[in-house]
């Protein structure tokens, strides 16, 4: 099994390239988790992915500051 975290923080087009070329792998051992930083209009759509190997989820708003008190830089 091979676990990719994908940051999606300002790169939303470079987020669905990336996302869509790791799922055109067809490689079962991988599992993708992207979790953006607040919601993401472009990303939605990932939530309701068919392929079982995604997780995508978002926080309903931005917890940058709540990241970089736990040493977070962004």
């Amino acid at each position: 099994m091979l676990d990719i975290l994908i940051p999606t923080y300002k790169r939303p087009d470079t987020v669905i390239n990336t996302i869509t070329k790791i799922l055109s792998t067809n490689d079962n051992r991988i599992k993708i988790y992207c979790n953006s930083n607040g919601i993401e209009e472009k990303l939605e759509h990932f939530k309701y992915h068919e392929d079982s190997r995604l997780i995508y989820s978002n926080f309903e708003k931005s917890c940058s500051s709540i990241m970089s008190g736990l040493g977070f830089v962004y």
